[in-house]
């Protein structure tokens, strides 16, 4: 896909899909890329996923795209936290201990990889959650039926999340992220970098572009106001006038007679 004229993006950062810029800019559509973080009240009604074990970390997020939420589960085995391993300096050799699921069959498959086989046979057969001894809930096993629920109330279509695109300036924001926090009032980051995420495994680069200029030219700005006009002004304005559809006097001609 080929923009003639591509969306102007003003930002303190960049992002995967900002390159497509090349195409040209068109001057009228500006996206105002300015990243900011507000605390969501406690009576937000966020899917919460309550899993976090001994074998594995889980770190839940919701993106907020164009006007439409994504879940992405963020799965690495225990000690590999923050990016890196735990007692080593960077994560060079430990590329596979960490994956960001984007639905229910990319985290079964790093489970299944890197779990035992007892655990797999909890994972999937009990229904209720396993305490660990503390007895937390945000220390529990992971469950399947846990994770599939957390996936389906996510993606599902829902209004709860649709203030979040207006923010709270007024201002249509096409991109947010929420990170779920443990123990603490989750946190909502507006105008959010997508390329850590690797939400180009959801929208290709020029497709990104593509939505957010469609979502904030269509959706997010107000339509030009059209004021009304009579159908007299109208046809006076499109050059007509009371003769335009009627032959001029004097040119009738005779009609032939049927013999």
């Amino acid at each position: 896909m080929l923009l003639s004229e591509a969306m102007r993006i003003i930002s303190d950062f960049k992002d995967y899909y900002d390159f497509v810029q090349k195409e040209g800019q068109d001057l009228t559509l500006v996206y105002q890329r300015t990243s900011r973080e507000e605390k969501l009240p406690c009576s937000f009604p966020l899917p919460v996923l309550r899993t976090q074990g001994k074998q594995f970390h889980l770190y839940p997020y919701v993106i907020g795209f164009c006007g439409k939420a994504y879940p992405m589960l963020h799965l690495s085995i225990s000690g590999y936290i923050g990016g890196k391993w735990e007692g080593h300096e960077n994560s060079e050799g430990h590329e596979n201990s960490h994956r960001r699921c984007y639905n229910l069959t990319e985290a079964n498959q790093f489970i299944e990889a890197h779990a035992t086989k007892v655990f797999l046979e909890r994972y999937y057969k009990d229904t209720a959650q396993t305490r660990c001894k503390y007895g937390h809930p945000f220390y529990d096993e992971p469950r399947h039926y846990s994770v599939k629920k957390w996936f389906n109330e996510v993606s599902a279509p829902s209004n709860i999340f649709d203030t979040l695109f207006q923010s709270t300036s007024n201002s249509p924001v096409p991109i947010w992220t929420i990170k779920q926090q443990l123990r603490e009032q989750h946190i909502v980051n507006f105008n959010a970098k997508l390329k850590d995420l690797e939400f180009y495994r959801i929208f290709a680069t020029y497709n990104a572009f593509q939505e957010i200029a469609m979502w904030l030219g269509g959706l997010a700005a107000p339509g030009r106001y059209v004021p009304p006009v009579s159908d007299a002004d109208m046809a006076v304005a499109k050059g007509f006038t009371k003769e335009s559809f009627r032959k001029p006097k004097g040119t009738k001609r005779n009609k032939p007679r049927w013999r």
